[in-house]
């Protein structure tokens, strides 16, 4: 690029009319010629090209995921084929969990439809990657008939063992899958009532996301093409789609269904998952003839899914105080933390007791408390539905903490053969490598949590070796990342880095996120300190004096009668709470509040899990919560750079993403701490404490229960504005049938039922993955990108993402040349964009005519004119030009 070209790029954005209408995507354009002119070599410099190897257009046809015309028609039909082959993929693989995991109490059983759907996807997925077999349904077939040979045989290898366990079992098998059923179809019945695939506002990535699953679906081979970009492939950890993309062709369910199909299958597979585990980490103390927990492991299991899954921060009641409290009218003020909001709340809830409805709940504000970043728990995720990989991610990052449970449990025995015990080991770094590739920020975490398994297990089993435990996690590493090569090969992070936090978070927004599980599980690590018979002078030491403070004036004598002999063990731990007090106390002289409060309950975490005498299930407890404080104070200390870097929010996806990992880690930790602090508080005899505990965990746990009551039927209400279909619907395309936006201004209003039929005719009429030509408009507010999205066709550019998933020169340049089409009056010059960008159809709406001058449009007409092309279809609004092959 000339210093003329970039002067005159500068002088065209200095010149910016109000006419909206004829600066399409000038900042893409100015970052891509930017990056070129900063690296002028980088197009020849790059080790990935990010391109596909051939013509899109001339991939092998892919067209076997609508054959469903029953349940197509009929969406209740839907609904049942979708979970009954769910159910039957859970069946199959069934003996495959029960041989993999011999140390939980329930085998695995609720998880073998994650174990199942992992098998069949990872054995298509890499047939599809070699090119030894495409990415269809036959091949799909094959993959399950192979994991159902496998389950055949492990069945009659353990027929005795699986049959008396089923027998035995059939009441917890029953409830896990009534557990599944409910959770699928609540979350069923929340799509009915918005199943809407875009909103002018809070439409979320849904765009992005289907139209990933679309290309995925036609792609028959991987890497999948870039609908957003064609003659690209997808440069995105697309892996969560593609698993979604299996069960769309097993039932033929088309994707605008599946779609809202998909969000409540993993809304049951995390409740069903978090179950499993909360029910193992409280069930075997009752099997082994320990002392009993307070209550049934199936009702602390209720509770794990409950945490996990549904449960939102404190930030709702929060925000519902306040709301309430402005109704009232009081203008009373304090300094006292909660005193204003308390007494500001009577009169409002005076007027709402009177008859007054409730303040309007924002059910968004809670997933942004911390400034600049993005605060979502799990149950946000599911409930704004986008078929984002951090929510796929979550029911397998929870097979894997269930694999990580059954590594730790299994330090004292063995059970089964080689082939079992290999299937085992296998299993690891199968599922690890696919969270790399589902949701590539959950790698580092649960690599570290996995190694740390191995290193609990040798613990436990008093047979410590460091070095195997380094070999075994390098090795499962390895492993995990070496399956899954294909993808490696093509993907290439853009971006990327560490960097240091240089702000610091207030406390009072990381309590209102935090706050429920802090308490709970301080109060676990304290009260396990208490419970701690360790021959550990140490902790024999900090236990007797959290127990007995009130003898701290005679600390030396008690120091002197419990601390004997001072090992190296002993002194090192000594040193470090020496170091750490002092850090604490630097951290919170400093105003670093939030890193002064972790630090103790991490190193406490730390020091629990030193107790070798503890059981398995205690000691993995302690290891959630050691973890999930790990990455808090990691979130405070650095940052992973991205393309946001350098802004106000570059710790956005630092926090976005990591927050989900601990919430997860945490809400397990707490379901499985309840059941022992309960014991604590009854074996103590605690009175007026116990009681001050117990209110204050209920106000707490109501107040995280405040999101989903007041937050879901918010969400469900924010569906495309303007008139919309009956419900009863799940097709999420089918707000466009009614649906209108006005946009920039109120005087354009776009009409979407034009699209709708346009693009319906596109799904029956174009096979295979042609090129269309549309508007290069982000989906956000603008609405573009919606042929690409809603077909699967290959487009031009999708101007939402590409800039983060893609090198700018290429961005930049595919800017320009889509500008450069539909603006040149010249149909010569347009026959040679044609021709260099493969060009098949050309598709003009309303949103082109408004982005677009009416003379460059009107070459179109004349290109018909002259025979270079057809016009196959046109409405109202929308004419669909398809390129004459023979003439160019």
């Amino acid at each position: 690029m000339s210093h003329q070209e970039l002067d005159a790029l500068f002088a065209e954005a200095l010149s910016i009319e109000p006419r909206w209408e004829l600066k399409p995507g000038l900042l893409s354009r100015m970052v891509g010629l930017l990056t070129r002119k900063a690296h002028p070599e980088s197009e020849e410099k790059e080790s990935k090209t990010l391109l596909l190897d051939g013509p899109v257009d001339e991939l092998p046809v892919i067209d076997d995921f609508r054959w469903n015309r029953a349940a197509n028609r009929n969406h209740l039909l839907a609904v049942v084929i979708w979970w009954v082959v769910i159910e039957v993929l859970g069946l199959i693989a069934w003996p495959l969990a029960f041989a993999v995991f011999p140390y939980l109490q329930d085998r695995g059983y609720v998880l073998a439809r994650s174990l199942g759907l992992l098998f069949v996807a990872y054995l298509t997925w890499l047939a599809a990657s070699l090119r030894l077999l495409t990415n269809s349904l036959p091949t799909v077939l094959l993959a399950l008939c192979l994991l159902l040979l496998l389950s055949l045989y492990l069945f009659f290898r353990n027929r005795v063992q699986f049959i008396a366990f089923c027998r035995s079992r059939f009441r917890l098998i029953a409830i896990n899958e009534l557990l599944f059923a409910s959770a699928f179809l609540l979350f069923v019945g929340i799509r009915l009532l918005n199943p809407d695939l875009w909103q002018p506002w809070t439409g979320g990535e849904k765009m992005m996301e289907f139209a990933f699953l679309n290309a995925i679906l036609k792609s028959p081979y991987f890497p999948p093409y870039d609908p957003y970009f064609a003659g690209g492939y997808i440069n995105y950890y697309y892996y969560g789609q593609f698993i979604v993309s299996i069960l769309v062709k097993l039932t033929g369910i088309q994707p605008s269904v599946a779609f809202n199909l998909a969000v409540p299958t993993l809304f049951a597979l995390t409740v069903g998952g978090a179950f499993c585990v909360v029910y193992n980490l409280t069930a075997r103390g009752v099997e082994e003839g320990l002392p009993a927990l307070p209550g049934r492991p199936i009702y602390w299991g209720l509770l794990g899914s409950l945490f996990v899954a549904v449960l939102g921060n404190l930030d709702g009641m929060v925000q519902m105080v306040k709301k309430i409290g402005d109704l009232g009218g009081s203008s009373f003020h304090s300094t006292i933390p909660g005193l204003e909001g308390l007494v500001r709340l009577e009169p409002g809830l005076i007027k709402v007791l009177s008859g007054q409805p409730l303040p309007v709940f924002d059910y968004w504000s809670p997933t942004r408390v911390i400034p600049f970043t993005i605060n979502e728990f799990p149950y946000f995720s599911f409930l704004f539905a986008d078929l984002h990989p951090h929510m796929i991610g979550i029911p397998f990052t929870i097979l894997l903490l269930a694999l990580a449970f059954n590594v730790v449990a299994g330090s004292k025995g063995a059970w089964g053969g080689a082939l079992e015990k290999s299937l085992g080991w296998a299993v690891l770094p199968l599922s690890l490598g696919a969270l790399a590739v589902i949701n590539t920020w959950d790698f580092p975490t649960y690599l570290g949590i996995i190694g740390c398994a191995f290193l609990l297990r040798q613990w436990k089993g008093g047979r410590l070796n460091l070095l195997r435990v380094v070999v075994a996690a390098i090795l499962v590493g390895s492993l995990s990342l070496g399956l899954y090569w294909p993808f490696f090969q093509h993907y290439k992070a853009l971006h990327v880095g560490v960097g240091l936090v240089k702000g610091r978070t207030d406390l009072r927004p990381f309590v209102s996120i935090w706050g429920f599980f802090l308490f709970v599980l301080i109060s676990f690590l304290l009260t396990g300190l208490l419970r701690q018979r360790s021959r550990l002078g140490l902790l024999r030491f900090l236990r007797l004096v959290a127990k007995r403070w009130e003898t701290l004036p005679h600390l030396d004598e008690l120091y002197k009668a419990l601390v004997r002999r001072q090992t190296m063990g002993y002194l090192l731990g000594v040193y470090a709470l020496g170091v750490a007090l002092v850090v604490v106390v630097v951290l919170a002289l400093l105003g670093y509040w939030v890193l002064a409060l972790l630090t103790p309950p991490l190193i406490l975490a730390a020091l629990l899990l030193l107790y070798r005498e503890a059981s398995a299930e205690e000691l993995f407890t302690y290891f959630l919560i050691f973890a999930g404080f790990l990455v808090l104070v990691g979130c405070e200390l650095f940052y992973l750079k991205d393309f946001l870097q350098g802004g106000d929010y570059r710790r956005m996806n630092t926090i976005f993403k990591f927050y989900i990992q601990v919430w997860v880690l945490f809400g397990l930790a707490a379901a499985a701490a309840l059941p022992r602090l309960w014991a604590s508080l009854r074996r103590w005899r605690s009175g007026m404490w116990g009681y001050a505990w117990k209110g204050l965990f209920s106000v707490l746990l109501l107040s995280a229960c405040v999101y989903p009551v007041l937050g879901t039927p918010q969400r469900v209400m924010d569906r495309f504005p303007g008139p919309r279909p009956p419900i009863g619907t799940l097709d999420g395309m089918a707000y466009m049938t009614v649906g209108s936006y006005a946009w920039p201004d109120a005087s354009n209003r776009i009409e979407l039922k034009y699209d709708y039929e346009a693009i319906q005719w596109l799904l029956a009429n174009v096979r295979g993955t042609p090129v269309i030509a549309e508007a290069a408009l982000p989906y956000y507010r603008e609405g573009g990108s919606r042929v690409a999205s809603y077909t699967g066709l290959p487009s031009l550019l999708g101007a939402q993402h590409e800039g983060e998933q893609r090198y700018g020169w290429q961005v930049g340049q595919r800017d320009s040349e889509v500008r450069e089409f539909y603006t040149t009056e010249d149909p010569r010059r347009a026959l040679e964009l044609i021709r260099k960008l493969d060009i098949s159809y050309i598709y003009v709406g309303r949103l082109e005519r408004t982005v677009y001058h009416p003379l460059g449009l009107a070459k179109f007409d004349r290109m018909v004119e002259e025979g270079y092309l057809t016009v196959p279809y046109s409405n109202a609004e929308v004419k669909i030009y398809r390129v004459v092959g023979e003439r160019l």
